[in-house]
């Protein structure tokens, strides 16, 4: 009886290959939030570009005015890159050569490598502004407030990670969906 219960156990499951609609309607899908992503993302890029250009007017400190050009930048590049490599494909129309499953495949595979490298081109371009400005943040600041900038400086930190972290999670999932695709 345990060897039975044994073979039973240690059988692969095997997968029924998602149908055309199911194709379809998820590469909508992914193509709706991709697109969504983007429009969230250049709308935090103005923000950060609006705040940080009010910094190099407000602060009288060029370190700090410095690392505020260069997270705004950064901000530039990582929109940038992002609408280079990151803008949801137009989805195939009847008469294209691609089928629905190559075309969600290649958007899914595009969009977890852009996952994957998103220390490389969205938060490594704007550490260096943020080392900057906060370096210039501590030569303006008495002796006493430091504590609060480490705690900012740390708070950064940890953001940063937080990013990494969810966009490495995303690419997993997305790989968990490239594998369901099947050969």
């Amino acid at each position: 009886m345990n060897d039975l219960k044994t073979l039973w156990k240690s059988q692969g499951t095997e997968h029924a290959p998602m149908s055309l609609e199911e194709i379809r309607k998820q590469a909508g899908k992914l193509h709706s939030n991709v697109r969504w992503r983007n429009i969230r993302e250049a709308a935090a890029a103005v923000l950060v570009i609006g705040g940080f250009g009010f910094y190099v007017w407000w602060f009288p400190d060029p370190v700090m005015r410095a690392g505020s050009v260069l997270v705004m930048l950064g901000t530039l590049f990582v929109m940038w890159r992002l609408l280079t490599r990151g803008t949801a494909t137009a989805l195939p129309g009847a008469a294209s050569a691609l089928t629905w499953t190559d075309f969600y495949r290649g958007e899914l595979v595009r969009q977890r490598d852009l996952l994957r490298s998103v220390w490389k081109w969205y938060l490594g371009p704007l550490v260096p502004g943020m080392a900057v400005f906060l370096a210039g943040l501590a030569r303006t600041m008495p002796q006493a407030a430091m504590g609060k900038l480490a705690v900012t400086a740390v708070l950064c930190v940890v953001v940063f990670l937080g990013i990494g972290f969810l966009n490495s999670w995303g690419a997993r999932q997305l790989q968990k969906r490239i594998d369901a695709l099947g050969e």
